[in-house]
């Protein structure tokens, strides 16, 4: 995938996990979750980030730091497509993968 340089990507990860968190009660939107994922994406120029299989090899050949399959998932996508990963998560970091925040 060819980014720009402060280009903006969503993982389709994520979007399941905020979508997931809104339906059972664990995060508050102001929308329905797909339209609320869909008009942020649109108002911040974010680009989709499908998971493809490439990152799904990736994801089952890390080392079992975290156990969580969604993580790994995000983990292997930062590492296959060579962009930073956004988290607060302190066991992601412990993978070679450049993280934020």
């Amino acid at each position: 995938m060819r980014l720009t340089e402060h280009e903006l990507l969503l993982s389709a990860v994520s979007a399941y996990e905020l979508t997931w968190k809104a339906v059972n009660g664990g995060l508050s939107l102001p929308d329905e979750p797909r339209r609320w994922i869909a008009t942020r994406m649109q108002a911040f120029g974010v680009r989709a980030l499908p998971v493809t299989p490439e990152h799904a090899a990736e994801a089952a050949m890390l080392p079992p730091i975290h156990r969580d399959p969604w993580d790994r998932i995000l983990v292997a996508q930062a590492r296959v497509e060579a962009v930073p990963l956004l988290t607060i998560d302190s066991r992601i970091r412990r993978y070679d993968v450049e993280t934020i925040w």
